[in-house]
């Protein structure tokens, strides 16, 4: 796509491409070239202002990022003895049958949210990731669940590896019965129903949500 490139001495302008080479002659002004001995370089006002606004929108981002630490920083303080508390309460849920109070539960913490509790900077290069939790079921043994620093997702981490905890046979899966017992306990903890015949990603969102508003109105 062509570009106005305009001198910054004469104010003369050409159409160009956008990125032209370095030897584009239309790159330069050859009258002002000719008049000071030097190459005087045509400027871009598009790309200017594209650049000033992809700038002003990376310090956006930035300061976006430094609001969610420090939220997440002043959370870390009370957040593991909460998860740890929710997990106890969860693993006796009527949903499940029989109680899971006797499951192995271990809780790990990624590099974002360990740096933070332990009042160092966080790696840059997993800020991105750290927001999640993630959790493995072995069994009806043991729970190990990883927390990121969203509450909502680490209360629907433990339902759901809880969930396969209470299943029969071990390597049950996402099947029906799977997602009928996380449906109960989600519908249990927060008095909200989610549609039935969600699956997946869309399931997850939807119980996101409920749990997202069930925190943010108080959980007991």
């Amino acid at each position: 796509m062509n570009r106005r490139w305009v001198c910054p001495r004469c104010r003369r302008g050409v159409n160009a491409p956008s990125r032209p080479r370095m030897d584009d002659v239309r790159r330069y002004c050859l009258p002002c070239s000719a008049a000071t001995g030097r190459l005087v370089e045509r400027t871009c006002p598009a790309r200017e202002t594209a650049a000033q606004a992809r700038a002003a929108a990376a310090k956006e981002k930035v300061a976006r990022q430094v609001d969610r630490e420090e939220d997440a920083a002043m959370t870390f303080g009370y957040f593991p003895q909460l998860i740890r508390t929710a997990f106890a309460r969860y693993a006796r849920l009527r949903a499940w049958g029989p109680s899971l109070a006797r499951v192995t539960f271990n809780l790990r913490f990624k590099g974002y949210t360990r740096a933070l509790m332990e009042g160092r900077p966080a790696p840059e290069t997993i800020l991105h990731y750290a927001r999640y939790t993630s959790g493995h079921c072995y069994g009806r043994s043991r729970i190990v669940v990883t927390v990121g620093y969203d509450p909502a997702d680490a209360h629907l981490t433990l339902l759901h590896e809880l969930a396969h905890a209470a299943a029969p046979s071990y390597g049950e899966g996402h099947g029906r019965a799977f997602y009928a017992r996380l449906h109960d306990a989600i519908f249990e903890v927060t008095g909200a129903r989610i549609p039935g015949g969600l699956r997946g990603h869309v399931f997850h969102a939807a119980a996101r949500a409920r749990v997202s508003d069930w925190l943010y109105v108080g959980a007991p």
